[in-house]
């Protein structure tokens, strides 16, 4: 029996998530700014979201999260220790939504937002296969969300120079096995040597250290 699609209100639910609480930053005076006109524009959750949910934002410095490189090579398979953690917490289901920005072919002055969503069923489904390219699958490489059904954290990756986990820091780095702090030196390192221009990894990394 073949695996059912997701209903239409999960898609909604998706949606709405990302609806109520997502903003767009730019770079204006060497930090992110929300809805600055900037072509290196980041979609991620608002200041006063996660000010409210007094979340951490935790940098990674992979766009594949299927595995994390620490200085020493060795290995955090990402994904796996995020399901494993959320089949602990009986989080069975994580919603995922990709966001792009478009204007219309045949309209002046329209932009619109095109949002694709999912949800997995974590005792079924492994979020790992999102980054592998398969005859029924390509990753998409854009602003790219994950979260459990419980909203306890949220995973963002854009697939290339900007990755992170926001949530509670304690959590977090207990989950990871990592400090803020090693996170925000390696995201440094590894973008920077990736050819990344500067003022955006410092933007990025001021924007983290507004929440520690």
């Amino acid at each position: 029996m073949s695996k059912p699609e997701n209903s239409f209100s999960d898609i909604l639910e998706a949606i709405r998530f990302i609806a109520l609480n997502v903003k767009i930053y730019g770079i204006f005076k060497g930090r992110l700014s929300e809805n600055y006109d900037d072509n290196r524009f980041l979609a991620f959750f608002s200041k006063d979201f996660l000010r409210a949910r007094q979340w951490s934002i935790i940098p990674l410095w992979e766009g594949d999260l299927r595995v994390l490189q620490k200085n020493d090579r060795t290995k955090i398979y990402f994904l796996n220790e995020i399901r494993d953690f959320c089949l602990r917490n009986n989080d069975g289901f994580m919603y995922v939504a990709a966001l792009e920005k478009n204007k219309w072919e045949y309209s002046i002055g329209f932009e619109s937002l095109v949002v694709a969503a999912r949800k997995l069923d974590l005792s079924v489904d492994d979020p790992n296969d999102l980054f592998k390219v398969t005859p029924n699958n390509l990753p998409y490489w854009g602003n790219n969300f994950m979260w459990p059904s419980s909203e306890r954290f949220v995973v963002y990756t854009e697939g290339d120079n900007c990755s992170f986990i926001a949530g509670d820091r304690r959590e977090i780095e207990d989950l990871i096995g990592l400090s803020y702090s090693y996170c925000r030196g390696r995201f440094i390192s590894a973008v920077a040597a990736h050819g990344a221009e500067l003022d955006f990894v410092d933007a990025y990394a001021k924007f983290c250290d507004e929440f520690v």
